[in-house]
């Protein structure tokens, strides 16, 4: 998208390399997006689109899966 010529804001655990304006953020984390929202909506940003490419990888297959893992999943 950056690459595109899109203004881009990302949220990452990690930031490190991130290739657009952006901040720390775990999205599992309502605390954490509201900080977000509140930053972005005090500089009166204009969100346009948004992309959500998180994930949580697991090996196991679904039947063996520990209940707790299950839960972070989901």
């Amino acid at each position: 998208m950056v690459d595109g010529g899109h203004e881009v804001y990302g949220l990452a655990r990690d930031v490190v390399d991130l290739r657009s304006d952006g901040q720390s953020c775990d999205v599992r984390s309502y605390e954490e997006l509201r900080s977000v929202a509140r930053h972005l909506k005090a500089k009166k940003v204009d969100i346009t689109g948004l992309v959500n490419s998180a994930g949580v990888a697991s090996l196991n297959l679904a039947l063996t899966t520990p209940p707790h893992v299950t839960e972070t999943i989901v």
